[in-house]
Order: structure tokens, then sequence, then C-alpha cells
């Protein structure tokens, strides 16, 4: 069974009682780390859980539907493994609020070594959707074999991984996300109260 979440631009979540209430204490105390269930002033949309029928997304953890910013889940994981794919999506839900297709290529080239030459106009470009191929220069720049798959699945590993790890990560990457996110939702916040102030 999968179960969605409606996630605003400010990732403040709602849970209905359909999931584990040991799952959203978990989500919650990993997000409140970083300041992202915080900005409730935030919240043009209410956040929702429905269940789904797992015909909708075959064979697969999760999923992230760009067009309403709705994360699925499969519920017949583990409770560790619910919690990595919702940060998972979640961090897609990130690269798409908050990327451009040139600093997404500038970030894989960077600290990924993806060497993308060419200049994508989109998110959804072709580009982004090719395996990796190598050389690995950074190890720790691939957390899982998932992430070799495209670039989109790089990146939101990455950010899972930066989002679940208990101690402040220190790789280059992990610096470069934790300060993006932050820079990210600072701005937002400072929207928000500019058109609360008018």
């Amino acid at each position: 069974m999968l179960f969605s979440f409606t996630v605003s631009p400010c990732f403040a979540i709602e849970f209905n009682d359909k999931i584990p209430h040991q799952v959203q204490t978990r989500i919650e105390t990993i997000l409140t780390l970083y300041n992202l269930n915080t900005l409730n002033d935030l919240k043009p949309f209410i956040s929702q859980v429905e269940p789904l029928s797992e015909e909708l997304v075959p064979r697969s953890k999760g999923y992230y539907r760009y067009e309403d910013h709705v994360i699925l889940l499969a519920m017949n994981q583990l409770d560790e493994e619910i919690i990595k794919t919702f940060l998972h999506e979640l961090g897609h839900g990130l690269i798409l609020t908050f990327l451009k297709p040139l600093q997404l290529r500038a970030i894989a080239n960077q600290f990924g070594n993806w060497n993308i030459d060419s200049s994508p106009h989109t998110l959804f470009s072709k580009v982004f959707q090719r395996p990796f191929f190598g050389p690995v220069v950074d190890p720790t720049a691939f957390p899982s074999t998932y992430s070799y798959a495209n670039i989109h699945e790089w990146l939101a590993e990455n950010i899972m991984e930066t989002l679940l790890s208990t101690k402040k990560k220190t790789t280059k990457l992990s610096k470069f996300i934790l300060n993006l996110i932050q820079t990210k939702f600072q701005e937002l916040s400072h929207d928000s109260k500019s058109t609360v102030q008018r």
C-alpha cells in the first residue's frame, strides 16, 4: 500500500494517523535538526496522507510527483526504509523546487564528476537522466549503487544521506547541500515575511 504526502515548498508536514507514529517522530526529529519543519507561516498547502494502490508506482519504494508536490511512499517497508525513502523523495522535491538546470549541471560536475558539457534548458533534460559512466573521483559522492542511476537520483541520495546523518557530515558535497537548504529556506522565510508586511 502507498500513502501520499502533499508537501509545501516549506516542507511543513502534517501526518495522517495511517503513518506509524514511530516513523512520524523520527522524520520530525530529522527535519527539526535542519529547521525544515518550523516554517509554519509558509504553509500554503495543507499536507495530506491518503492510501493509494501499489499499481500506481510499480516496484517502487517511493515517488515524487512534481505536478502537485506529492510524495508517494510504499508502506510495506521497514520503518527505517520508509524514513530513507521519504528523505530521498524530499531530496527530489528540493531539487525541483530550488534548482535551475545550469545549477544542477554545475553541482553534478563539481561534486560528482558527471562531465556534462551541454547546456540543458530544463531539469527534465535527457542529459540528467543518463547513468554515470565514471571515473569516480570521490567515492563518498556516491553513497549507494542507486546514486549511479542518473543525476537526479545521485543528488537525491546525497540529500537523504546528509539529512539522515546523526552527526553533521563534513564532505564538500554534504556541506554544500546543508548550505543550499539553509539559504533557500531563509529566502522563503524572507519572501513570506515581505508578503505579510505589504
